[in-house]
């Protein structure tokens, strides 16, 4: 696969397992095992995955800004 990819495909690998468990752990906390909630988790997942997936690339440019400085 052509490398100018890598970044995206490493950004979904992040995003992917941590909105995963962020809708696991809120449907849990919210209404538990109820009847439906796989139902539940899903729609919600396939939500918050494009989301934060399209955010993470705004906010990471200005997550770097502010570590170089707090670094420097």
């Amino acid at each position: 696969m052509n490398r100018k990819y890598s970044k995206y495909i490493k950004m979904l690998f992040v995003v992917a397992p941590m909105t995963f468990f962020m809708t696991l752990v809120a449907i849990i906390r919210n209404n538990g095992f109820e009847c439906g909630w796989v139902t539940t988790f899903a729609k919600t997942w396939w939500m918050m995955l494009p989301v934060a997936y399209i955010l993470a690339f705004v906010i990471l440019p200005i997550a770097r800004k502010m570590t170089d400085k707090i670094v420097r």
